[in-house]
């Protein structure tokens, strides 16, 4: 929250894999959202909005199943959605606003 932590996201977050909620906004994180984040498959609510994030969202990231709420907003990431998110059945909140992200929100 606002601490203007800045460098990349540490791939060694994927090593706890009991968290339920990762909130990094509001900061200046830099580089793409590390692959190892899928590896937080009882994540419910990842807010990594208003950094500096860039590349596309990481196809591993449809492990998280039991995703509630995701805020990727106000960053620059690109690419599309991939297809798994749509199989979320607990996601209530998806904000990706203010990114350049193509296509629609995928269904499946």
């Amino acid at each position: 929250d606002s601490n203007y932590l800045t460098r990349k996201i540490p791939t060694e977050l994927g090593q706890l894999s009991i968290m339920t909620s990762l909130r990094i906004h509001n900061n200046l994180w830099t580089g793409t959202l590390p692959p190892e984040l899928s590896y937080l498959t009882a994540l419910q609510s990842f807010d990594a909005s208003n950094n500096s994030l860039t590349g596309t969202f990481p196809i591993e990231f449809k492990s998280w199943i039991d995703m509630q709420e995701l805020y990727l907003d106000d960053n620059m990431l690109t690419g599309t959605l991939p297809t798994g998110i749509g199989s979320w059945s607990a996601l209530r909140v998806l904000l990706v606003r203010n990114n350049s992200l193509t296509g629609t929100i995928p269904t499946e």
